[in-house]
């Protein structure tokens, strides 16, 4: 696959500012091919595939196209998806904080994969995740999850 890998890098480099064109490319990909395309195109290009996906399909006002959203996500391994949806959830830009979606995260994985999480959402954010929670206003009985989270050293 190394040298056809090179070669759908190439292709993604190319059609970088067309989603329709990169979603052909991808759409195919199984997730290790899609694991060995995102290293080969950092190695090539020195930038992450889905930091590339992320920035090149936002419109002008900062949304991102559907197409162009779905590639990112989907280009991220799961547990940078999960640190993902955790900031989207406690988003301060929405009218409400998602619980729903960070209760059914961290009640459904395992301890050492919201160890995982955190680590992802730190290196991605620059943030830690259980201060965001801490953080949430109106103050939330979920902040108690964050609060136990530090005591059982998690």
């Amino acid at each position: 696959m190394a040298k056809s890998c090179e070669s759908e890098c190439n292709k993604l480099h190319e059609s970088r500012e067309r989603p329709g064109q990169l979603a052909q490319i991808l759409v195919r990909k199984s997730p290790i091919e899609r694991r060995e395309i995102r290293e080969k195109y950092m190695a090539m290009y020195g930038e992450d595939l889905s930091n590339l996906l992320q920035k090149s399909t936002r419109s002008e006002a900062g949304v991102l196209s559907s197409v162009g959203g779905a590639l990112w996500l989907w280009m991220l391994e799961p547990i940078e998806f999960d640190a993902v949806v955790a900031r989207e959830a406690l988003d301060q830009h929405s009218s409400e904080t998602n619980y729903r979606a960070l209760v059914e995260m961290f009640v459904g994985r395992k301890s050492s994969h919201v160890v995982m999480i955190k680590q992802a959402y730190l290196k991605r954010f620059r943030r830690q995740l259980d201060q965001d929670i801490g953080c949430i206003e109106p103050p939330h009985p979920f902040k108690k999850v964050a609060q136990e989270w530090e005591l059982w050293g998690i």
